[in-house]
């Protein structure tokens, strides 16, 4: 069924679990996330954190310089992504922070408004609000330019 309004859709499902658990009874409602693939060896960031030169390449830009907040354009490779999240690995490190808009990046090296956030360990789904981007299983950071960290994790 479709939530009109709330934007809730339903469906109904079966599950068969291996392990039964004593709290799980027939009939009961549940929320669940289905991992559809895992891309071991990468890192996750939101999507919006990569970008495409002309040549078709993809990059993100990270944060190099946290008192002048100095970035730098880092080569990526995307092997997953879907509407939120995407498995990179490339020229970047776990905890490194990225834009999460590359295209509104100054210049390499040069400067940006503001400075990221600490980082902070999550559960590996991504979710933002106004100024800050999480990357849950991974880091936390805000600026204008709105740098994230990059983690671990499935898609």
């Amino acid at each position: 069924s479709y939530g009109y309004g709330g934007g809730v859709v339903t469906y109904d499902v079966s599950l068969l679990i291996p392990q039964p658990v004593a709290e799980l009874k027939p009939g009961m409602t549940a929320n669940v996330q289905i991992m559809l693939q895992s891309v071991p060896d990468t890192l996750m960031v939101p999507s919006s954190c990569v970008a495409m030169d002309e040549a078709g390449s993809s990059y993100v830009m990270v944060v190099t310089d946290y008192e002048t907040g100095a970035v730098e354009r880092r080569s990526v490779t995307v092997r997953a992504s879907d509407q939120t999240t995407s498995a990179i690995e490339g020229d970047i490190s776990e905890g490194d922070e990225v834009l999460l808009d590359p295209y509104s990046a100054p210049s390499d090296d040069a400067p940006m408004d503001g400075g990221p956030t600490a980082v902070e360990d999550g559960s590996g789904s991504v979710s933002a609000d106004s100024d800050t981007a999480v990357a849950e299983d991974g880091a936390e950071s805000a600026a204008d330019a709105e740098p994230v960290a990059a983690t671990d994790a499935a898609v």
